[in-house]
């Protein structure tokens, strides 16, 4: 006879903590534990479920799909990301710290939108936002909320030209840290 314990996380991960192994009696119902070794050898498979005994696998397993898909789409999101420093184009959209690039800004850390209005001798020439936000979460918000459409939503007459090199130094010190081409 086997008694065993499992613990488990929502019944998907699961794992053994503890198994007995057991002689009983049907007469007297009385009975013993012995060693696994010794009955090792009478044993074809062992007796405990699949799930119960590897469920942890499951787990493990979705843990390490969820990291490598995250890898996977970091590394292609810095792939595009590099593509669009080394080509900007008009009309790209820039997440940035506004506050390091714009004198109009008297907060230390202040989060916007830039949009690239014009490319001329290998510079190019971006709006910054009118508004400015203390958290990043707030300018995606604005990006994916497409409020940057709304005509207004950027100063033509706050601007900043940068050429290629001078855009990746941004995107190294982390001034820039999202691209998107609409």
């Amino acid at each position: 006879m086997l008694t065993y314990r499992y613990r488990h996380f929502w019944y998907l991960i699961r794992f053994v903590t503890s198994r007995k192994y057991a002689a009983h009696c049907n007469r007297c119902n009385n009975g013993h534990v012995i060693e696994r070794a010794a009955i090792a050898d009478k044993l074809t498979s062992d007796p405990v479920p699949f799930m119960d005994r590897r469920g942890w696998m499951v787990g493990l397993g979705a843990i390490v799909a969820f990291v490598g898909l995250a890898v996977m789409v970091g590394v292609q999101h810095d792939g595009e990301v590099a593509k669009m420093l080394a080509e900007p184009k008009v009309g790209d959209i820039y997440e940035a710290e506004i506050s390091k690039i714009s004198s109009g800004f008297s907060d230390e850390h202040v989060y916007g939108l830039l949009r690239i209005v014009g490319i001329a001798d290998g510079k190019a020439t971006f709006e910054i936002a009118h508004n400015g936000y203390d958290k990043k979460r707030s300018v995606s918000k604005d990006y994916n909320g497409a409020a940057y459409k709304i005509p207004g939503y950027f100063d033509a007459d706050d601007t900043a030209t940068y050429s290629a090199d001078e855009l990746k130094a941004l995107y190294d010190k982390s001034i820039i840290y999202d691209i998107d081409r609409p």
